[in-house]
């Protein structure tokens, strides 16, 4: 935990790649290389055919879903939901913002209703800010793999997932 509060770089940085006979060392070029990796490994062309013939058919359907919106999963956050969350997240890794889950769960009441605020708008508008969007992606070498192969490297499927979504923005 000291560490991560003391931005102190992981041993495992990844520091070249190596494709096609190609030395990769630029930090942008091996993140292009790694998502590019990842999202190739997460790629639908790797279901069978049928599920990707019955995955088109069930997206071609048009969703018929008539809303007013004043179901109960409609309505803004209390305040009880948003410190319940607070209380059941974890101590991730901090992301692009450098706010701990720890100062989040610390905050004093002014803030609180603050982001609660902020996060109803978000719910009720469906405008997300596009800084909410960005986040880290730690490569994870596989054990005992030669760490220059970009396909030797795990990548958690959600957050993998999070990555390609927010670029797509």
């Amino acid at each position: 935990m000291i560490n991560k509060i003391a931005e102190k770089q992981s041993s495992a940085d990844v520091k070249q790649l190596q494709t096609d006979d190609k030395e990769i060392t630029s930090v942008i070029d091996i993140a292009d290389t790694l998502i590019e990796t990842f999202s190739e490994i997460f790629s639908t062309s790797h279901y069978s055919e049928t599920f990707q013939t019955n995955k088109a058919r069930a997206e071609r359907q048009t969703l018929k879903f008539n809303s007013n919106n004043t179901e109960t999963y409609n309505t803004p956050f209390s305040m009880d939901e948003l410190l319940d969350s607070l209380s059941k997240s974890s101590d991730t890794a901090v992301g692009p913002d450098d706010i701990h889950y720890q100062m989040r769960k610390h905050l004093p009441s002014e803030v609180l209703h603050s982001l609660l605020n902020t996060l109803n708008n978000i719910w009720l508008t469906g405008n997300f800010p596009a800084s909410w969007r960005l986040s880290y992606i730690v490569p994870i070498p596989k054990p005992d793999k030669d760490t220059t192969n970009p396909t030797n490297y795990s990548c958690p499927y959600q957050l993998c997932m999070q990555s390609n979504g927010a670029n797509d923005q």
